[in-house]
C-alpha cells in the first residue's frame, strides 16, 4: 500500500523522483557537513573537546582576559603592564564561548555568536613574550575596535603629528584615520597624523603593540579626556584588527626587539659628508621665486661667505611635476638648466638634488593616458597640487612603477644630479584635491602612499623625503616640515625635540630638523623679482641653530648674512661644532644602528628605562650616549632648569663636572650658546 501510494505521488510530483537518488543524499550529506562547519566557527560545542560554557575569566600566558567587565591586562603578580578593553564590551550580551580547544599556555578562542571572534595565541621569543589577537566580524558591517588605557603608563611611537608631544599622553587627536597627511593642508585644524607612520608603540612599562598594516585603522586619542588610545578597523573587504601585544625588560630591549623583528633596517647609511657639511635649501628662502639665477646666487653667496658645501636641496612644487620630455626644468626659469646643474656641481661644490612628485602636468600630452590613475569612468584623475593640475601617475601598476623609476634615473644621469627630494605622497594630497571630469576619485590613497614610499628604496641613501611609511630601509634623509616659524609646538620651535626623538623611535634617525628658523613669511614681488618678506625672528633662528647643530644634519634656507655679522659668526661656530664634535659622534651612532635600530638622537629615559624623572622630558635630547643637549625654546628666556642623570657629566660652558641624577636650577644659556653635557669616561 505504502509503495502503491509512493507511486502516485510521483507520478504527481515528478520531481519527487530525484529523492530516491545516491546522488540526492550525498548532496544532502555534504550540505549537513557545510552547515555544521560554519556553525562551530562560533557554535562548536558539539564538535569541540571542550565542553559548552560560557567564559567568564581566562589567561593566555601573561594575558588576563575579564569578560564580565571587558577588559583584559598584562600583568605579572600584581604588577599591571597594560590594560586594554574589548570591542563594545556593553553591547557583547554576556560571557562569550569557547570555539575551540582552550590552552591556557598556548590559545584561546572566544565566541560571541554572531557578532565576533577572538582569537588568541601566546609567542615565547628570547627576551620578548607575544600575545597575538585577532579580532574577526561574524557579519560585514561591524567593524571591531579596542583601546588601551593611557592613564598608568608613557606611550611613544606610532607616527608624527602635525603638533607633536612626547610622550604622545600630553596631547588629543580625534577620531580620524590613520594615513600621513601634508602639515601644510592642516594648519589652523585639530591635531592630525602628520607625514611619517607606522603601524608600532612602545610604553614605558616595557610593552610594544604591532598592528597589521595591511588593516586600514581609524584611531583617537585622549578623546574629551577619556585617556584611552584607540584603534578601529576601517577595511571595506574584511575588517578584521589585528595586533600583537608584547613585554620585554624594559623600553630599550622592546626597542631592540621592534627594529630587528618588524622594521627592515638598511643595508648602506647615507653619505658621511651630508652629517659633516651643513646642507643648504632653495626653499623656503625662494619659495615663489626658484630659478636658475636665485639657485646659483645663494650658491656663491654660500662660497663667498666661507662656509662649507655639500647638498643643495632644489626644492619646488612646479619643478617636481614630472613631464615627458624628462626636463622637469621649466625653460622661462631655467633657461640653461643643464649647465646650470653643472655650474653648481663644478664651480660652487654642490651636490644637487631636485624636487619630484608622483604628477605629471595635465598640459603634457606626450606620456600615453595608461600611465595615469583613473576613475570608475576610466578618466584620468585630475587633482590641484598647490594649484597645479595634474595627473597621478599609477603606482599602483608595477609596470608603471618601473618606467617612473627609469624616467627618473634618466633624469638623474641626463642633468648630472646626485638624488632628489621625494614631495607629494601624503595621502590628503590626492583625497582631497580630486577635480576628476565626473567628480570620481576612488582610489586606495594608502597603498598609493605606501607605494610612493617605498621608491625611495630605488635611490638608496641619495633621497631626502618629506614623508614616509614603512620605508626605513631606503637609508634616505626625512625632513622634518614647519608651518610656521614661532616659539611654540604646531610647526614651531617646540615640535623640534619630540618629532626627532619619535622620528627615532620608529626607525628613521636620518633627520633633517627643516630649515633653521622654519619657514619664515616670504613674498617675492612679480615686477621685480624682489624679496619683501618677513624673515624669521633673529632670535628664534639663532636658538633653532643652536639645536640644529646637533642634530644628524644641519640645513639652511635664510642664510644667516640676512640678518647681521654677529648671526654669520653664530652660524659659523655652530656649524664647525656640528663637524668636529657632532658629526663623529652621529656617523659613530648611525653604524650602530645599521646593525641594531638604536636611534642616533635619543631620549632621556635611554640612559635608563625605569627612571620615571626622565619619562616626560621633551626639551632635551642625548647624541648617541656621549652628549647631552638642552637648549633654550622660550622667548626671551636665558635660563632653565636642566636634568642630568646619572653618571658623571662634564658641564661643557662652564668647563666643570657634574654628578648625575640632580637638576640644575635657572641655568644660564646665553642667545649663541647651548648647554651640553659629555658624558665622563669612567
Amino acid at each position: 500500500m505504502m509503495r502503491l501510494h509512493w507511486r502516485r505521488l510521483r507520478a504527481k510530483h515528478p520531481w519527487l523522483q530525484v529523492l530516491g537518488t545516491w546522488r540526492f543524499w550525498l548532496l544532502a550529506l555534504f550540505t549537513v557537513i557545510l552547515i555544521l562547519y560554519a556553525v562551530s566557527s562560533f557554535r562548536p560545542s558539539f564538535l569541540s573537546k571542550t565542553p559548552e560554557r560560557d567564559i567568564s575569566q581566562v589567561w593566555v600566558g601573561d594575558m588576563e582576559f575579564d569578560f564580565m567587565t571587558g577588559l583584559y591586562f598584562l600583568k605579572q603578580g600584581k604588577e599591571v603592564y597594560f590594560r586594554g578593553s574589548m570591542p563594545d564590551a556593553h553591547q557583547m550580551d554576556g560571557k562569550p564561548a569557547h570555539c575551540a580547544t582552550y590552552n591556557q599556555t598556548n590559545s584561546l578562542c572566544a565566541s560571541w555568536f554572531p557578532k565576533v571572534k577572538l582569537t588568541v595565541e601566546n609567542i615565547v621569543e628570547e627576551h620578548v613574550t607575544c600575545q597575538s589577537l585577532v579580532w574577526t566580524p561574524g557579519f560585514e558591517h561591524y567593524k571591531p575596535h579596542t583601546c588601551f588605557s593611557v592613564a598608568d603608563s608613557k606611550w611613544y611611537g606610532g607616527s608624527l603629528f602635525v603638533d607633536q608631544k612626547w610622550p604622545l599622553n600630553n596631547m588629543e587627536v580625534k577620531f580620524q584615520a590613520y594615513r600621513t597627511r601634508n602639515s601644510e593642508y592642516n594648519q589652523g585644524v585639530a591635531n592630525s597624523v602628520g607625514n611619517v607612520l607606522d603601524w608600532f608603540w612602545i610604553n614605558s612599562n616595557g610593552v610594544g603593540v604591532i598592528f597589521d598594516s595591511e588593516i586600514p585603522l581609524h584611531i583617537s586619542l585622549n578623546q574629551n579626556g577619556d585617556k584611552l588610545l584607540c584603534f578601529y578597523s576601517q577595511s571595506n573587504v574584511n575588517s578584521l584588527l589585528k595586533y600583537r601585544v608584547c613585554k620585554a625588560e624594559n623600553m630599550r630591549k622592546m626597542h631592540w626587539y621592534l627594529m630587528n623583528r618588524v622594521v627592515r633596517l638598511p643595508l648602506m647609511l647615507p653619505k658621511s659628508d651630508l652629517f659633516q657639511k651643513p646642507l643648504w635649501s632653495v626653499s623656503p628662502m625662494y619659495k615663489h621665486s626658484v630659478s636658475q639665477e636665485n639657485v646659483l646666487k645663494l650658491a656663491k653667496d654660500v662660497m663667498d661667505h666661507g662656509f662649507e658645501r655639500s647638498l643643495m636641496s632644489i626644492q619646488d612644487v612646479s619643478l617636481s611635476v614630472m613631464n615627458g620630455k624628462l626636463n622637469p626644468f621649466d625653460e622661462r626659469k631655467f633657461p640653461n638648466s643643464h649647465q646650470s646643474m653643472m655650474h653648481l656641481r663644478g664651480d660652487y661644490g654642490f651636490e644637487p638634488f631636485l624636487s619630484v612628485s608622483p604628477f605629471i602636468s595635465t598640459r603634457d600630452t606626450q606620456v600615453n593616458k595608461s600611465k595615469f590613475l583613473t576613475n570608475s569612468k576610466n578618466e584620468p584623475i585630475v587633482i590641484s597640487y598647490y594649484g597645479n593640475k595634474v595627473h597621478v601617475v599609477n603606482l599602483l601598476v608595477k609596470e608603471v612603477f618601473d618606467w617612473f623609476v627609469k624616467q627618473l634615473n634618466n633624469t638623474q644621469s641626463s642633468f648630472g644630479l646626485s638624488g632628489f627630494v621625494f614631495m607629494g605622497g601624503e595621502t590628503d594630497i590626492v583625497e582631497y584635491n580630486c577635480e576628476s571630469p565626473s567628480g570620481l576619485c576612488d582610489i586606495d590613497v594608502e597603498k598609493f602612499a605606501k607605494k610612493f614610499s617605498s621608491m625611495a628604496d630605488k635611490f638608496s641613501a641619495k633621497t631626502i623625503s618629506s614623508s614616509a611609511i614603512r620605508s626605513q630601509s631606503s637609508s634616505g634623509l626625512i625632513q622634518l616640515t614647519s608651518n610656521s616659524s614661532s616659539w611654540n609646538s604646531n610647526g614651531g620651535l617646540r615640535d623640534l625635540i619630540p618629532s626627532v626623538l619619535t622620528l627615532g623611535l620608529l626607525g628613521y634617525p636620518f633627520i633633517v630638523p627643516n630649515t633653521v628658523g622654519g619657514p619664515g613669511n616670504y613674498k617675492i614681488s612679480s615686477e621685480t623679482g624682489e624679496q619683501n618678506s618677513e624673515i624669521p625672528d633673529r632670535e628664534l633662528y639663532v636658538r633653532w641653530m643652536a639645536i640644529a647643530a646637533y642634530m644628524p644634519c644641519l640645513m639652511f634656507s635664510v642664510p644667516p648674512w640676512n640678518y647681521d655679522d654677529e648671526v654669520v659668526q653664530f652660524a659659523k661656530h655652530f656649524a664647525e661644532i656640528h663637524n668636529k664634535q657632532v658629526s663623529p659622534i652621529v656617523i659613530q651612532a648611525a653604524r650602530e644602528y645599521e646593525t641594531t635600530g638604536v636611534p642616533i638622537i635619543r631620549p632621556m629615559w635611554w640612559t635608563d628605562p625605569k627612571d620615571p624623572a626622565t619619562l616626560s622630558i621633551d626639551d632635551q635630547f642625548l647624541v648617541g650616549d656621549q652628549i647631552l643637549v638642552a637648549p633654550i625654546l622660550d622667548k626671551s628666556a636665558s635660563k632653565r632648569d636642566i636634568f642630568i642623570p646619572h653618571g658623571r657629566w662634564l658641564d661643557n660652558l662652564n668647563n666643570k663636572e657634574i654628578e648625575g641624577q640632580t637638576v640644575l636650577k635657572d641655568f644660564e644659556i646665553p642667545l649663541g650658546q647651548i648647554a651640553t653635557f659629555t658624558k665622563s669616561k669612567i
